[in-house]
């Protein structure tokens, strides 16, 4: 399955879904506006997916803003630069299988992580 694929699985679900590939084969996946848990600060922001090159499972995932649970704790984040802008990653555990499984399920199992209160 291509990243092509990857994206319109995306696209199925959420409105704004942009594709990019990088100079060096890599690619990226942004979604913009996800809606988060209730209580969590933003209420929303984007996600970006990243791709090594010539793979279509992410081996990265950010989002665009520092997040706030509902508990008003924040998860540990680790920002970096990606295609020039500033983007925060975190540890969580997701329950995919990319062989069975489509790529909105992985998003929306990322955003399970801000309805913990730690």
């Amino acid at each position: 399955m291509s990243l092509d694929k990857r994206e319109e699985e995306l696209k199925r679900i959420y409105t704004q879904v942009q594709k990019k590939t990088l100079p060096d084969g890599s690619g990226l996946i942004r979604v913009h506006g996800l809606t988060l848990a209730k209580g969590c600060v933003p209420e929303r922001t984007d996600m970006l997916l990243t791709f090594p090159a010539n793979q279509n499972v992410p081996n990265g995932r950010y989002v665009k803003d520092p997040v706030k649970l509902s508990s008003g704790r924040s998860p540990a984040y680790s920002p970096t630069t990606l295609d020039g802008e500033t983007w925060y990653g975190f540890s969580y555990n997701v329950q995919w299988n990319p062989n069975y499984d489509v790529l909105y399920q992985y998003v929306e199992s990322i955003l399970t992580r801000f309805a913990k209160s730690e």
